[in-house]
């Protein structure tokens, strides 16, 4: 079947007879591109914040990660863990712990400045931001390894 005879099926059965064939290619084809980003911006990480410094009592920790990354795919289910562990902020040894995840290894200069800024040097880093006090993890990536980590950092 050819898109000619497509075209004319769909506006016979769509009652658009007197509708021009590039018209409705037009449509469509914008359609279908509206479609890919409503389907794309769904599946994509929470937006990114473009400063991630905590403040007074509060810990931030931050997963610099890329999605070309395996070991990030890989990291990726722990992370929600992580993540859902400390939602909403959690109380570890008097500080406020949330966590957040930067792509910086995608094409954002802001997440890419944050990762320069916090001498990430590879995929995935994980690191424990406080008030003047930036430690990186490079223990065992679960949830009981990254919570051990945070508990001793936040002393």
């Amino acid at each position: 079947m050819s898109v000619k005879s497509s075209v004319k099926s769909v506006k016979k059965s769509v009652g658009l007879q007197n509708v021009s064939d590039t018209t409705i290619l037009i449509v469509s084809a914008v359609a279908l591109i509206a479609l890919y980003f409503f389907l794309y911006m769904s599946n994509s990480v929470e937006p990114f914040v473009d400063s991630i410094e905590p403040k007074g009592n509060e810990a931030t920790v931050a997963l610099f990660y890329a999605e070309w990354c395996g070991h990030c795919q890989d990291f990726k289910p722990e992370w929600a863990k992580i993540e859902s562990e400390l939602k909403g902020g959690k109380k570890i040894n008097g500080k406020v712990v949330t966590a957040v995840a930067v792509d910086a290894g995608g094409d954002d200069p802001a997440a890419k400045a944050l990762s320069k800024q916090y001498g990430v040097n590879g995929f995935p880093t994980i690191k424990c931001i406080q008030s003047g006090k930036i430690d990186t993890h490079e223990g065992d990536r679960s949830l009981s390894g990254v919570m051990n980590f945070i508990k001793s950092v936040t002393k």
